[in-house]
């Protein structure tokens, strides 16, 4: 199997509207926090072609982290903070389902593998 190009964590997910935010990781460092409506995203924070965070640990296990209280957000990797706390004043979403992904691979349709656990979340 290739090595994983992008995990991350969507939350506040309504499968009926397919609304959901989402802290996505790049096998680089790189990350990218959008918020999707339909299947058009608007980044809210970071960039795929920024440097990459220096809390990321290539190639190794890494946590990610969301703190939600109402519209405002904080993201981490690795217990560390990245970039500034982000605040969605655009109709934000209150509540959702919460779920992990993993992308990847060359080719669309080529294999990938990542494994997730310690999956924590509470109010």
């Amino acid at each position: 199997s290739e090595m994983c190009k992008e995990t991350g964590i969507l939350f506040r997910g309504n499968s009926d509207q397919h609304q959901f935010y989402f802290f996505e990781i790049y096998a680089s460092g790189r990350y990218l926090f959008q918020k999707c409506n339909n299947g058009n995203c608007t980044i809210l924070a970071g960039s795929t072609v920024e440097p990459a965070s220096p809390a990321y640990h290539v190639g190794q296990a890494n946590t990610l982290a969301v703190v939600a209280k109402q519209n405002t957000f904080t993201l981490y990797i690795n217990q560390q903070p990245v970039g500034t706390q982000q605040t969605d004043n655009s109709s934000p979403y209150t509540q959702g389902m919460i779920g992990v992904l993993a992308r990847g691979g060359l080719q669309a349709n080529s294999p990938t593998e990542v494994a997730y656990s310690n999956l924590k979340v509470w109010q």
